[in-house]
């Protein structure tokens, strides 16, 4: 009888255990997305400064306002060069900030995530050293530098970032670069969009 019930004791304490990590769960999903849906309030930005071209011309950059409006600049040397313009729904954008939001931008910490980086380029050529047979790996070269600004939740949080997707590529055990990449992904997607009009020329924002 003893046995029986320190066994539904047990019982009982994992439901409860498992009840609360439910509620919990629940109550973070049903969280409220919070961001500015004033017309002329910026949600999203990203910005790239291409190496050397960065003197010559700006890169490709794109902001999302709080009303859903798109606007997306390719500069001279790229294949869609020029302004286009474009809106999201509201679902739509609900769901680009949320992405946004889940891939941890918010709290991107860069000087914490490049000492991570150093820390682990110290260690690949520490083993390199220790064994001299060891091919060499090689290590793509990213120039451009990405900035990416959110505004969600009543913060704001801008990152600067020079080579993200090379060091993306050889830190793929570094959970936040890879998620900063993708990121970068989900907003080189949103400029791409084939409903985006361009802006007749000379007619800037």
């Amino acid at each position: 009888m003893f046995r029986f019930r320190v066994r539904e004791t047990a019982i009982a304490v994992i439901l409860v255990q498992l009840l609360v990590v439910a509620v919990t769960f629940l109550t973070a999903e049903a969280a409220p997305l919070e961001y500015s849906r004033r017309s002329d309030d910026v949600v999203l930005s990203y910005r790239e400064v291409v190496g050397e071209l960065a003197g010559e011309a700006r890169g490709p950059s794109m902001e999302i306002y709080g009303d859903g409006r798109v606007h997306v600049h390719y500069p001279g040397y790229m294949t869609r060069a020029g302004d286009w313009d474009g809106r999201l729904t509201g679902t739509e954008l609900d769901q680009v900030v949320q992405t946004a939001v889940a891939r941890g931008l918010l709290g991107f910490d860069p000087p914490t995530i490049r000492a991570r980086t150093t820390q682990a380029r110290r260690a690949t050529a520490t083993a390199a050293r220790l064994q001299p047979g060891r091919p060499l790996l090689f290590e793509a070269s990213d120039p451009s530098t990405v900035v990416i600004t959110l505004r969600a939740q009543g913060r704001a949080r801008t990152i600067v970032w020079s080579g993200l997707r090379a060091d993306a590529k050889r830190h793929p055990d570094i959970h936040e670069l890879v998620e900063l990449r993708a990121a970068q992904r989900d907003i080189e997607t949103l400029m791409a969009r084939s409903d985006l009009i361009r802006r007749p020329s000379g007619n800037t924002p």
